[in-house]
């Protein structure tokens, strides 16, 4: 998706739960390029997603 973009393009992604953290298929290296070259501004986790039972 981010070749697909304009020089100013942005793009907004929605993940399976899970995603940040699967290694599979190479994830974990697209996510590192994607920080690495300062091409995300936020990861937002939706509250019902966080376990807050201690």
């Amino acid at each position: 998706m981010v070749s697909k973009l304009s020089e100013n393009g942005i793009a907004g992604f929605v993940l399976a739960k899970g995603s940040l953290t699967s290694n599979s298929s190479n994830e974990g290296e697209i996510r590192k390029q994607l920080i690495e070259n300062n091409l995300v501004d936020a990861i937002v986790i939706p509250f019902k997603i966080i376990n807050l039972s201690l």
